[in-house]
């Protein structure tokens, strides 16, 4: 390749340090899309980056209060919704589904409950011996999964044995916390078979305080 060509290419980039790990997952990554139709084979190294680091800009744009972690699990969990069949509905839209025909949360706790089973229950992600912080940690990401609720307002506390999480429920609405979010709350916390207390709301918040085990509470 000549200089001027090498210079044409090179025009407007800054090259980033990528570890060897990185770069060959991302290269491992190319590969797939391009098996699958999903880029071009005659797309070059330089624009699969240049379209990684798009996408890459556009979701930190797109959610600029959540950490790395949060991202990645939003990310992933956005998926695994997807894969069950999940869709999301306007608040608006659950709300008078509920009020209309109430019968429809029982058809939803079961699915809901499923979800947090298979893909964020401590104990059925390989965790042998989960302590309270897994549980209270698992609680916290499946509620940003499943409700519109920001991390803020989703807070959990331990102390000691026992922990609460805490969710700023207000914009949930009425119909869907009395008849899906609490009864879905006390299934979760019996099937994790921790020491529920209380799951309670006061139209501004929902509470559920639970305690585990001394084995668990490492």
């Amino acid at each position: 390749m000549s200089r001027r060509k090498r210079d044409e290419d090179n025009k407007g980039r800054i090259l980033l340090p990528v570890s060897k790990k990185h770069e060959s997952e991302l290269r491992e990554t190319m590969r797939q899309m391009v098996d699958r139709g999903l880029f071009p084979r005659n797309g070059d190294w330089k624009s699969f980056i240049d379209e990684a680091l798009e996408s890459l800009i556009i979701e930190l744009k797109t959610a600029p209060d959540h950490d790395f972690k949060d991202r990645v699990n939003l990310f992933r969990d956005f998926y695994t919704y997807k894969i069950m069949g999940l869709v999301p509905l306007p608040l608006s839209t659950l709300e008078s589904l509920l009020e209309k025909s109430p019968e429809i949360a029982q058809e939803m706790v079961p699915v809901y409950l499923s979800l947090f089973k298979h893909s964020f229950s401590p104990s059925d992600l390989g965790s042998n011996s989960p302590t309270l912080r897994d549980y209270l940690h698992s609680l916290r990401r499946f509620f940003m999964a499943i409700t519109p609720v920001s991390n803020q307002n989703l807070v959990i506390k331990e102390n000691g044995l026992c922990g609460t999480l805490t969710i700023f429920a207000s914009i949930l609405g009425k119909q869907s916390v009395e008849r899906l979010y609490l009864p879905l709350l006390e299934q979760i916390l019996d099937q994790m078979k921790v020491d529920s207390k209380s799951v309670k709301w006061d139209n501004v918040t929902i509470d559920a305080q639970f305690c585990v085990p001394i084995k668990d509470s490492k």
